[in-house]
Parts: C-alpha cells; sequence; structure tokens
C-alpha cells in the first residue's frame, strides 16, 4: 500500500462493499473474514484506497486496547459528518457519468474549480462524502501566475490572451510592471496579513519567475 489510505467505521461492511462496487467500480483486494459476517475491506479505485471495519469490530478492538474514548465518540455523532474523503480519477467526466447513471446521491454537482480542479461529490451509503477529482490543466497568467479557467478571467475576455484580466486594461493589453506590482502588493497584504516591506518581498520574488518579468 502507498500514499494515504482512510479507515471508515460502518454498520455493514457488506453492504458498502456492494455500494462501492457497483456504484463507483472500486474493487475489493481484502475481505475479512473469508466466510461469514464481514468485519473489514479493502477497496481500491486505481491508486485511491478506502478501507472499512463494522462498527461491532470496532468496539472489540477498542476494548482489547483500552480505549474507552472512541466508542463514546461514535454514540454522540452522526457517522459520517464533516468527513469528506478527496479522490484523485483519469476522466472525471466519464466517472461522473456512471455514478450519475447508478442514481447516487450527488451533492455537489460537477464544475471546474478556481484551484484547477473539476469535481463532483456524492454521498456513500453510510453517510461519508465523497469527491472525485481530476487536476485540469489550465493556462495561467504569464504575468501575476494566476490560474485562467473562465473567460473571464482573461485579459479582454479573449482566451488567446496570455494576461489575466487583473493583469490587462480594459482592452486586453498588458498594464505596467508598476501598476501590476501595486496590486499584487496590495492582495498579498490583505489576504496573507503581511507587512508592506514582507509583501513587496515576496512579490518581488514572485514577479521575477513570470515570463513577462523575469528580465526585470
Amino acid at each position: 500500500m502507498s500514499g494515504a489510505s482512510a479507515l471508515l467505521v460502518c454498520k455493514d461492511v457488506s453492504k458498502s462493499i456492494r455500494f462501492y462496487e457497483e456504484n463507483l467500480g472500486f474493487k475489493t483486494t481484502v475481505r475479512f473474514p473469508g466466510a461469514g459476517v464481514v468485519e473489514f475491506a479493502n477497496l481500491v479505485l486505481g491508486e485511491n484506497v478506502v478501507m472499512f471495519i463494522s462498527h461491532a469490530a470496532m468496539l472489540e478492538d477498542c476494548s482489547r486496547r483500552g480505549d474507552v474514548e472512541s466508542p463514546k465518540i461514535f454514540a454522540t455523532n452522526v457517522w459520517g459528518v464533516g468527513v469528506n474523503l478527496y479522490f484523485s480519477v483519469i476522466d472525471v467526466d466519464d466517472m461522473y457519468k456512471k455514478v450519475k447513471d447508478s442514481k447516487v446521491k450527488i451533492v455537489y454537482d460537477i464544475e471546474d474549480k478556481p484551484y484547477g480542479s473539476r469535481e463532483f461529490t456524492v454521498a456513500d451509503n453510510n453517510g461519508y462524502l465523497l469527491t472525485f477529482a481530476q487536476m485540469k490543466e489550465f493556462p495561467k497568467c504569464g504575468s501575476c501566475g494566476m490560474m485562467m479557467t473562465k473567460k473571464v478571467d482573461f485579459g479582454g475576455g479573449d482566451t488567446e490572451n496570455k494576461f489575466c484580466v487583473h493583469c490587462t486594461d480594459d482592452k486586453g493589453n498588458l498594464k505596467s510592471r508598476q501598476e501590476i506590482k501595486d496590486g499584487m502588493v496590495h492582495a498579498m497584504m490583505k489576504m496573507k496579513n503581511l507587512s508592506l516591506q514582507d509583501a513587496v518581498f515576496e512579490v518581488d520574488e514572485s514577479m521575477a519567475k513570470m515570463p513577462a518579468w523575469k528580465n526585470g
């Protein structure tokens, strides 16, 4: 096993296996015990791993380890609340179509996010949220480095423009270096709560790496 994986508690591991296999395309690699009531299972989807343990098996394990706090938490909280697992997939649109056809509850519809991910979120049979995401190759502004995911992000609304709307004027022409630097410094001070000196330092470092300004 490589990377991180999640261990989720559920009432019925067998039902979770069926849900993930039939609706989401996961494959079960471990099922324990091999016969009778399943207490533990390991499922995979590409490089993604999710594990399930039955509530009864979890309580037994806590008792064996002398853990008296975990059972209290599960007794007073609804399972799945606040838990959102992210899965990276190769073709999120294809995954979305399969999930939609299976009539799984879609919590957040598919959309392009400003941070470069195209994703959607569903709820599983236990109440856990599952987000399936694919990082998209969006162009970045050659002046400030902002990812441009929508037409309105491009200077002048022209998707062929190499610069973003913030670094260009109303006609889509690149602003002066000082104008852009002043705007970035102001934004940096506001977003990161930096001093003027620290913000100027960060902006100078960032602009030095950008195609439009790396030569001064």
